[in-house]
């Protein structure tokens, strides 16, 4: 592929063409051929199998007979990701994508494989404030998309940004996201299908992110350390692996069905007019190829561009797209709150998505049972009882599980998988009877991070559950155990039990999508809480509640069914029972940590007073804070001292209007707004998130 970069001032001419090669791809049918044939040898060797669903494998090929580009969306967990879908793809003769890689991994002899096998490389965090300067890289990128998009060819890119280090989905990012809705919106993409995918290990291959959890910077890739790496990868085994590929959307259904607001179909300009100036000043790419179908196709010729009489770009003199700046936030720039909506929605929809297709490994299972219902420690049998449980519950919600067959085995597996790092075993699990076997998770930092990482793949299942449930403990004014199996006299409103739940769902809205785009958060709640009365719970009979606890809502009921049916004036008794007070305790302690953590940062917030600070110090010391109070036995959870959710308590806060922040020196220094600048404004905030503690 080579790109022709027109600028009016020759002596930057060789930037925008040295950063083209650069970041282009250089598909290869032989390599890919080749690649192959080793991964499959390589895979057979490290896992104990790699499921794919023949139906999804059916679909998907059936989406590529549609001659428009498919976009594959997957999740990311591991830089095996990459290699994944490429190789089922290849199986499959479904033509590879090209795939956004980050530049940290153009190292020798892996970059130039992974070019081979369809990469090209981006620079990372787009969105910060260097790189939203870098206007010339931008537009470079921004036509490179476009331009492959606009050819035909398919395309893979991580919309999480980089691979998860909690276990749970990132919250997208909209960058190169928005490059495709400019695309379709400026007429150069007519449509494409969008297909989310998730791919799950029992064991990932990429170690363990406990280091940058404590705070700790990530150690920069490199070849030695990835041959290390590899060398330690090959020595291990790690169990199953699944893949799962969504439902395929078509872009344009999705825009025409999209209830927000869509702008016309036109070329997109932002900022100032650049009608007056001068062709030579933009930035233009010309791609050009040889071979237009197969595996060996690269990015060339605008000739074998698929048909699309409709687009506007296709009579361009010479086949160049002129670039300009549009209203993407790949950009940087200001841009329409009907813009922003489209893009978040389309992406948030990906990820829920994605996430709503993963299978549950046998690892995740273990590892939320022993975090949240058997912390203390509980016997083999039991366990594999409670999998078993877990596993009748996650079929009942329409999830699939990566493991099936007898429990007490899929147990053993995956204790085994976790290790002894994170599961302490007293027995023999093979030989010794189940009862006579111990095992307790291991629960001391930093090991408890890791397993927590494992468990956060149930954690978007339950969220909401585990809100409702949080808010109806918090609110009871009864012990619940001392009411186990008989009727108390404890009374639960309807209205402030949603109310309730709605306020925590906005303070953890920086850890969880609850619902697609297209669908109700209150629609959601009214479910769980109606799953509430199914269990026992909740006796809701004072309103006849019976009535329709038992459908399916999200089928057989609209939003004012369901709101109108549980109106402000309806009450509950609660009904405790073993079963579901144990069920309860677990989907409750599930968000547990995370509340610590944004306490933990609401009462850091006092050593702002009267001083700024850059956000990497406030979180650092934040973790110190958090782990005096683990001393004392005011937190419980350790896990709760972990990087991420500390540095989404402060999005919420500063979202919410409680801290500020400004760039100095490439760092991002927060201060309290005006209106909490002291201990007794900053109480309230404390006092409501402590609220919330079980």
């Amino acid at each position: 592929m080579v790109g022709y970069i027109y600028l009016s001032y020759p002596n930057i001419r060789n930037k925008p063409l040295k950063q083209l090669k650069i970041m282009k791809a250089a598909l290869s049918s032989t390599l890919i051929r080749i690649t192959g044939y080793v991964l499959f040898k390589v895979f057979n060797f490290l896992f104990m199998s790699v499921t794919v669903n023949e139906g999804q494998l059916q679909m998907i090929e059936a989406a590529s007979k549609r001659n428009i580009p498919l976009i594959f969306v997957p999740l990311h967990r591991s830089h095996v990701d990459y290699l994944f879908v490429t190789w089922i793809l290849f199986n499959r003769e479904i033509p590879a994508p090209i795939v956004a890689a980050g530049d940290n991994l153009r190292m020798p002899v892996f970059g130039t494989l992974l070019r081979g096998l369809g990469g090209f490389f981006i620079k990372r965090r787009l969105e910060s404030t260097k790189m939203r300067k870098d206007y010339v890289y931008r537009a470079i990128l921004q036509t490179y998309m476009s331009q492959a998009l606009h050819s035909g060819y398919n395309l893979e890119f991580f919309i999480e940004g980089g691979r998860t280090r909690t276990g749970k989905p990132c919250l997208p990012k909209g960058g190169l996201l928005s490059v495709i809705v400019d695309a379709y919106l400026n007429g150069t993409l007519d449509d494409a299908l969008i297909i989310p995918i998730a791919i799950n290990y029992d064991r990932i291959l990429d170690g363990n992110f406990i280091r940058e959890q404590l705070g700790q910077k990530k150690v920069p890739e490199s070849f030695w350390r990835a041959v290390r790496a590899i060398v330690n990868v090959l020595s291990t085994s790690y169990g199953h692996s699944r893949i799962d590929f969504g439902q395929p959307f078509s872009l344009n259904e999705f825009f025409q069905s999209s209830k927000l607001y869509l702008p016309n179909k036109v070329p997109l300009t932002i900022g100032r007019d650049l009608s007056n100036h001068s062709p030579e000043s933009s930035v233009s790419c010309q791609v050009k190829n040889s071979i237009p179908n197969g595996h060996h196709r690269s990015l060339s010729n605008p000739n074998n561009n698929y048909n699309s009489h409709s687009n506007p770009l296709s009579s361009n003199e010479n086949g160049l797209i002129h670039s300009t700046r549009s209203n993407s936030s790949l950009f940087g720039c200001e841009y329409s709150e009907g813009y922003r909506d489209l893009v978040s929605s389309l992406a948030s929809h990906i990820v829920y998505d994605a996430e709503k297709c993963q299978a549950i490994m046998s690892t995740n299972a273990v590892s939320w049972l022993l975090s949240y219902l058997h912390r203390e420690g509980v016997t083999l049998d039991r366990l594999a009882h409670s999998v078993q449980f877990l596993q009748e519950d996650l079929r009942g919600m329409g999830r699939d599980t990566g493991f099936s067959g007898d429990c007490l085995a899929t147990t053993i597996h995956a204790i085994s998988m976790l290790g002894r790092s994170l599961v302490h075993v007293d027995g023999d699990p093979i030989n010794d009877d189940p009862k006579c076997v111990f095992i307790r998770p291991v629960t001391v930092l930093p090991n408890v991070i890791e397993l927590n990482y494992y468990a956060n793949a149930l954690s978007p299942l339950y969220a909401v559950d585990s809100i409702v449930a949080t808010s109806l403990l918090t609110m009871a004014d009864c012990d619940l155990w001392s009411y186990r199996d008989v009727e108390s006299d404890c009374v639960i409103s309807h209205a402030k039990l949603v109310e309730r739940s709605k306020r925590l769902c906005h303070i953890l809205r920086n850890e969880f999508i609850y619902v697609a785009p297209c669908s109700s958060l209150d629609k959601k709640i009214n479910q769980s809480i109606n799953n509430l009365v199914a269990s026992g719970l909740l006796d809701g009979n004072e309103r006849g509640f019976r009535r329709h606890y038992d459908m399916d809502i999200d089928n057989e009921m609209d939003d004012e069914e369901i709101l109108s049916s549980n109106d402000e004036g309806s009450r509950y008794t609660l009904c405790p029972s073993t079963t579901n007070l144990e069920k309860l305790a677990m989907v409750t302690r599930g968000i547990i940590p995370l509340i610590e953590s944004y306490y933990a940062s609401v009462l850091h917030l006092s050593t702002l007073i009267g001083r700024p600070m850059p956000d990497q110090e406030f979180i650092t010391s934040t973790q110190k804070s958090i782990s005096v109070l683990l001393k004392k036995g005011v937190l419980l959870y350790g896990e709760s001292i972990a990087v991420d959710p500390l540095r989404n308590a402060l999005k919420l806060l500063e979202a919410d209007g409680i801290i500020e922040s400004y760039s100095q020196d490439n760092l991002k220094i927060i201060f309290l707004s005006k209106d909490f600048e002291s201990e007794e404004t900053l109480w309230s905030i404390q006092e409501e998130i402590s609220s919330f503690r079980v």
